[in-house]
Order: structure tokens, then C-alpha cells, then sequence
């Protein structure tokens, strides 16, 4: 059993320790019916997440790494749509069919530096990042997308799927799902 809440609060805790705060702002945005008590191997969400924020964070020199979270409950489930939007360098369409497959890399460039005259990120990497994401999400029933953030620039990722609700959640006495 685990929680929105639970998950953003380990991404978070995860997240500080990156150096890329001092130029990159990072929010999580909810929507929807605010239900959070679900079913789901929290450890591999969290993986996925941490995954595509890494790579968000990555490519976004300077600008923005947010979260949007829409769930709703249906039918003793919460049905989930979560987007992880950045306004880095983004990805060029003719890769996009490629985006989940195994060793897939779509930018030679192995560093930049950032406004502080740090070098920011290392470009290179294995290729396997989002093909394990898909495959976990997968196994998990649940989808992964892209497309071109064209405001102002950058990815958008959208995760979506649908978690049996926990009704008794730690701390709850009574399953809230009939709302």
C-alpha cells in the first residue's frame, strides 16, 4: 500500500540532493478528487519517477521540472494521469518512436555548463533509462507517452493507469472510494 503523498515526499527527499536546484525550479501540481490511498509497488513508481525527473532535470538547464497529478476514483480504483513537464532542450520528433526502446541515445554532446559555469550534466548514458521505465509500468498495467512541450520548450512524459484503492489505509478506519 502507498500514497501520492508518500511518493512525491521520497522524489522530493531523492531530488535535494541533486545539484540542478540553483537553476531549475521543480513543483507538483494535484488535481481531482485528492483519493491517495492505493494499491502499487511503490519502490518501482518511485524508480520510474526518479527516472524521468533525472532526465527532465538533465536537459533543463535553466527554467522548470513540474508534476502534474489528476486522479479520480472509479469502480473501487483510482484512475491516475501524471505528466512530468520540462522546458529543457526536448527531443526532436523523428526519435520519438524510438524514445522507449533499449539503448536508445538521442544527443552525442556530453556536457554543458550551466549558468554558474558548472558543467551541468552528462548527456551520454546507457539508453536503458526509459525503455526500464516502460517496462515497469508495464508490468504495473499502466502507459507511458511523449510529446513536444511547445510552451515554451522542452518534454512532456505522461504516465497513466489505474491502482486498486487500499480501503484501510494506516490510520483510517473506513474506506472513503464510495464518494
Amino acid at each position: 500500500q502507498t500514497s501520492f503523498a508518500r511518493i512525491f515526499y521520497k522524489i522530493e527527499q531523492i531530488l535535494s540532493t541533486y545539484p540542478y536546484a540553483d537553476s531549475t525550479s521543480f513543483h507538483i501540481f494535484r488535481t481531482g478528487d485528492g483519493f491517495d490511498h492505493f494499491m502499487a509497488d511503490e519502490t518501482r513508481f518511485c524508480q520510474v519517477l526518479v527516472n524521468l525527473l533525472s532526465n527532465a532535470f538533465k536537459f533543463t538547464e535553466t527554467g522548470f521540472c513540474v508534476i502534474q497529478l489528476h486522479t479520480i476514483v472509479v469502480d473501487a480504483a483510482v484512475e491516475w494521469r501524471l505528466r512530468v513537464v520540462d522546458s529543457g532542450r526536448g527531443i526532436e520528433e523523428e526519435h520519438a518512436s524510438r524514445l522507449f526502446t533499449a539503448f536508445a541515445q538521442f544527443d552525442a554532446r556530453s556536457s554543458a555548463e550551466g549558468p554558474s559555469g558548472r558543467v551541468r550534466h552528462s548527456s551520454a548514458g546507457s539508453g536503458l533509462g526509459l525503455f526500464i521505465s516502460s517496462q515497469l509500468l508495464r508490468l504495473m498495467q499502466a502507459t507511458i507517452s511523449w510529446k513536444r512541450n511547445d510552451q515554451p520548450c522542452g518534454s512532456i512524459f505522461e504516465i497513466s493507469g489505474r491502482f486498486p484503492i487500499d480501503c484501510h489505509p494506516e490510520g483510517s478506519p473506513s474506506c472513503h472510494a464510495n464518494r
